[in-house]
């Protein structure tokens, strides 16, 4: 339980931490997706999840006297929702939600899009109704890569295409991929 306070202090933080005029780039991103779980008899599931980021030199604006490179590197809060369904016999399923905190370094490839990849840890709150007594509910610690191309609509907006690799445990580990929508201001 002191992780999931932790968390949601640490998300609460960065919300408030640098005010919208101050920021140079902060964004709002949502997608969905499919879950395809790692090594068990879990049929591939959807996945949706949201987002609030920022660069790093937004947050801490003395990084950038040390080099433009820190302003590729950023900070994203994540929440969202997995879900995946046992087809074997018995059924079963399992339903994941991470709350999640990841450093995402970015690079502009062109004008028609970015490149971006990094990792972070999150909170799972699993879920599992499964066969041979795998039922119950945990929160566990896990962590997760990222990597991702982002394709400019306008000044403000991008679509986004993604894949992440999660660890979480309980049967929640596996492979997401999404599309998605980003909103910069």
């Amino acid at each position: 339980m002191k992780s999931f306070g932790f968390t949601l202090l640490l998300t609460v933080f960065l919300f408030a931490a640098v005010p919208p005029a101050q920021a140079l780039e902060q964004y709002w991103t949502a997608e969905a997706g499919f879950f395809f779980p790692d090594g068990n008899d879990l049929d591939p599931g959807i996945n949706i999840e949201g987002g609030y980021g920022l660069r790093l030199i937004d947050l801490a604006p003395a990084l950038s006297r040390h080099g433009s490179s820190w302003s590729k590197v950023g900070i994203e809060a994540g929440a969202g929702y997995y879900h995946a369904e046992y087809g074997g016999n018995g059924g079963g399923d399992i339903d994941v939600i991470p709350l999640t905190l990841a450093a995402l370094v970015r690079h502009s490839v062109n004008s028609a899009f970015t490149l971006y990849g990094g990792a972070g840890l999150g909170l799972y709150l699993i879920d599992n109704n499964l066969p041979d007594r795998r039922d119950g509910s945990s929160t566990d610690l896990g962590a997760h890569v990222i990597g991702g191309a982002a394709f400019p609509v306008s000044k403000s907006v991008d679509i986004t295409a993604e894949v992440k690799w999660r660890v979480a445990g309980h049967d929640a580990d596996g492979a997401v991929l999404t599309g998605g929508v980003r909103y910069a201001f």
